[in-house]
């Protein structure tokens, strides 16, 4: 195909307006051919110039060759270099996010061709929620605040589809479910947990990356930091993160996706911005004991931080690090991924930015001991430098003070912490007892 003769793209882009089913399918493969090819930079143009998107989007549903190839070729345009953003705003005014969550809804991962199918569409809405007008349109509320049930239903089948490295790991079906703290997914049989799932056998793994982009908006991170309703029998429990945010944080430590769990360090990172929101959520770690322990946020971040090597011999390491913490050190590889190590850092940053309470509750937690064991095997330089930065932040502290003496203040913090554990273990085991 001539890319100069403009009459080529007139008549393909006619025939994609077309009601024939031979002449749909003909003209969707010919510019899935287009797009795909080396060559393909003018081709592309041409096709944006003479109005081939609007039509690609209508055949999105169809639930055939046709809908995949338009998906598949909507997907290149909106990810091109140079003409990526305005193949998105088009792509955006005709309702592509609508239309391409309804794919996302609307089949049932039952073969190869439907699993790929869903897994370009969700990488197609991770295109178009790169721009805020796409995650607006995606993170819709009606006249009562209440967000659009797609969104919630599309997150629940990323969750429900969920493969996990760490056995007993229970997942919920979906988000109103997850809300309601019913059901588990399933869990994965593979006996290999190190093992990474490939991306082509996880349809829905785009919709972290979904997540991570809409989390960029204020309706975005208050649709993720959403907490249920807790009966008045229950009142005196306390909700320390909200039950998607635990759910995310499930899959940074445990996904054995890449994507996922880049993505799910993404959307934490948006939501940690606010020092308010990180208050919330760690000082309530000072206590000995929480209701929850999946409540513990500065676990899961450092969880992927822990890797291969014996345990620290120091007792004052062993102490700070805590029960937890040792009970998985030397068990596990660290997270391998350079981008994930740099995004959990990254938060890390943000908690340490949130006031000095909240750094002394990192210091009780471990985190000096975890950083300084990392970074003695952490290869890339740009996750070395936020580690320095980090502890550097931490020491700040210590400014008019004695040398050491904030780790001191911690290990004592962790001692206590570690006896009021000990002491309600045993008033448990009594009470057991008597019953």
């Amino acid at each position: 195909m001539c890319d100069n003769d403009d009459s080529v793209y007139t008549s393909l882009v006619e025939f994609l307006q077309s009601t024939r089913t031979d002449l749909l399918e003909k003209s969707t493969d010919a510019v899935l051919t287009i797009v795909s090819t080396a060559d393909r930079e003018k081709s592309m143009a041409s096709l944006l110039k003479h109005g081939a998107i609007p039509p690609l989007v209508r055949l999105i549903n169809n639930p055939s060759q046709i809908g995949r190839a338009s998906v598949s070729a909507l997907l290149h345009l909106t990810s091109d270099e140079k003409i990526g953003r305005a193949s998105t705003e088009q792509v955006l005014d005709c309702r592509g996010v609508h239309r391409v969550v309804e794919v996302g809804l609307s089949f049932v991962v039952d073969d190869k061709e439907n699993s790929e199918y869903l897994n370009q569409a969700m990488a197609l809405l991770s295109n178009l929620t790169r721009e805020e007008r796409g995650a607006a349109d995606l993170v819709r509320t009606d006249k009562e605040g209440e967000v659009s049930c797609d969104l919630e239903l599309l997150v629940g089948r990323f969750i429900s589809s969920s493969k996990m490295k760490q056995k007993d790991t229970a997942m919920p079906l979906n988000l109103s479910h997850l809300l309601e703290g019913e059901f588990e997914m399933e869990e994965d049989d593979d006996e290999d947990d190190d093992e990474e799932t490939n991306g082509k056998d996880d349809p829905y793994q785009h919709v972290s990356s979904v997540l991570q982009n809409i989390t960029q908006s204020e309706s975005g991170r208050r649709f993720a930091m959403r907490y249920k309703t807790i009966s008045s029998a229950t009142s005196g429990t306390v909700q320390i993160l909200p039950p998607l945010v635990k759910e995310f944080l499930k899959q940074l430590c445990y996904a054995s996706n890449i994507t996922r769990r880049r993505g799910a360090a993404g959307m934490i990172k948006n939501c940690c911005f606010e020092s308010s929101v990180i208050k919330i959520w760690i000082l309530p770690l000072r206590s000995s004991s929480l209701n929850d322990e999946e409540d513990d946020i500065l676990f899961q971040l450092l969880y992927p931080l822990v890797g291969p090597e014996e345990q620290p011999s120091d007792p004052s390491d062993q102490c700070l690090l805590g029960k937890d913490l040792l009970s998985i050190w030397g068990n596990k590889h660290r997270e391998r991924d350079g981008n994930v190590r740099l995004l959990i850092l990254e938060i890390l940053l943000l908690v340490c930015a949130a006031g000095r309470i909240c750094r002394e509750v990192l210091r009780e937690k471990g985190l000096y001991v975890v950083l300084k064991t990392m970074d003695l095997t952490e290869e890339r330089e740009d996750v070395s430098a936020l580690i320095s930065d980090c502890v550097q932040y931490m020491k700040r502290d210590e400014d008019g003070t004695t040398e050491g003496s904030s780790d001191e203040l911690a290990l004592e913090m962790a001692k206590k912490r570690e006896e009021e554990r000990v002491k309600k273990e045993a008033e448990r085991e009594l009470y057991d007892g008597v019953d």
